[in-house]
């Protein structure tokens, strides 16, 4: 693989614990040339979900389906299948998201996706001060992302 081609396989992806200033984030991005696939906005409105791509919501819903189907089919092996089924329709999308643009607002459920799916994923983590930092709910000591998707592409 060229230089080249590997540079146009990184995708960036914000992701964060929930209200902490992605959109701020993605806004100061976007005004500095960061290609989201969306028009950037004029102004800033913290409530907006600016640079948000329509398709992050659908897909991160698959995402979250697909990894709680995948912790329960442990417990119950005849989930198995349901869940080999969410975590394809997973990659479809997810794959489907990042071909529009390098950067992303997203889940942190992506970044093992995006690296089966063979691209580069780099995490920009947004969190805010609220006294001690949780990390995302996606990696917490209750849900984290299972190693499963990370070993191969």
């Amino acid at each position: 693989m060229t230089a080249s081609t590997a540079d146009s396989r990184i995708r960036y992806l914000i992701v964060s614990d929930g209200r902490s200033g992605t959109t701020l984030l993605a806004s100061i991005l976007g005004m500095a040339g960061a290609d989201f696939g969306l028009p950037v906005a004029e102004d800033w409105n913290p409530s907006s979900g600016s640079n948000e791509h329509p398709d992050l919501v659908p897909t991160t819903e698959v995402l979250e389906k697909a990894e709680a189907l995948t912790a329960l089919s442990t417990r119950y092996p005849g989930l198995d299948l349901i869940a080999r089924g969410y975590r394809s329709r997973a990659k479809r999308k997810v794959g489907r998201l990042l071909e529009k643009a390098p950067y992303h607002k997203s889940s942190a459920y992506m970044a093992p996706y995006a690296f089966k799916l063979g691209y580069s994923p780099r995490i920009i983590a947004s969190a805010a001060n609220r006294g001690r930092w949780r990390g995302p709910r996606c990696c917490s000591s209750e849900r984290p992302i299972p190693t499963s998707l990370i070993a191969s592409r």
